[in-house]
């Protein structure tokens, strides 16, 4: 069941030779208007040389049913 969307904001950023690291502000919109706010980051290893600019991104959230508060917290892979 889609129980809501997660839109996030991204940080522009310079890339190093091992990695790089951008911060994410996030708002999850769930079905019946409740918002909630979330914030993270998004690492990359490997090469990653140069400049990036804020970007956005968004993700459709499938659950078996209603979500409590809180629950995108954690470390995704």
């Amino acid at each position: 069941v889609k129980v809501g969307v997660l839109d996030c904001d991204v940080s522009a950023g310079v890339g190093f030779i091992i990695g790089s690291s951008k911060e994410v502000q996030c708002t999850f919109k769930g079905n019946g208007g409740r918002t909630e706010q979330y914030v993270g980051r998004i690492g990359k290893l490997g090469v990653d040389i140069g400049a990036t600019g804020p970007a956005s991104m968004a993700w459709i959230v499938f659950a078996p049913g209603k979500v409590n508060r809180g629950a995108l917290e954690g470390s995704y892979t």
